[in-house]
C-alpha cells in the first residue's frame, strides 16, 4: 500500500475511562506495546486507559507521519530543555547523554527529525 492509500491511525476518547485506537492491521504490534492495551472486538479497536491517551496519540502521529509537526514554540522549548540538561550534567557526562539521546531520537531508528534537530541545536549551543 502506498502512503496515500494507507489507512490513517485514529485516536479518540470512548467516554468510559478508555481511549480507542484504530489503526491498520499490520501496526497491531505497536498498539499491543502500549501500557494497558486491550483489543475490543465490539469496537474493533485497541483500547488503553485514559491515562495513556497521550501515548496513543503519539503512536498515531508517528504512524501517520505527523509526529513532531507542532506549531508554535514547542520545538524551541525542547531545545532549551536539552540545553538545561547538558548544562547541569557533569562535563564528561554531557557527551554521554547527547550520544545516548541521539541513538534513540535519530530518524534512522524511528525518531523524529525535528526533535533530533532540537537536540543537535542544543548540543552545538552547549559546546560554544
Amino acid at each position: 500500500m502506498t502512503d496515500s492509500t494507507r489507512p490513517r491511525a485514529t485516536v479518540r476518547g470512548l467516554g468510559d475511562g478508555r481511549t480507542g485506537i484504530w489503526l491498520p492491521f499490520n501496526d497491531r504490534y505497536e498498539a499491543k506495546a502500549l501500557p494497558g492495551s486491550k483489543w475490543d472486538p465490539g469496537l474493533k479497536c485497541w483500547t488503553v486507559p485514559n491515562m495513556f491517551a497521550a501515548d496513543a496519540q503519539r503512536l498515531a502521529e508517528r504512524l501517520n507521519g505527523t509526529a513532531g509537526k507542532t506549531t508554535g514554540g514547542a520545538l524551541p522549548a525542547l531545545a532549551e530543555a536539552f540545553l538545561v540538561v547538558f548544562r547541569h550534567a557533569p562535563a564528561p557526562l554531557a557527551a554521554v547523554v547527547y550520544k545516548a539521546l541521539a541513538k534513540v531520537l535519530h530518524p534512522d531508528v524511528g525518531g523524529d527529525t525535528k526533535v533530533m534537530q532540537s537536540l543537535t541545536d542544543a548540543w552545538s549551543r552547549f559546546q560554544k
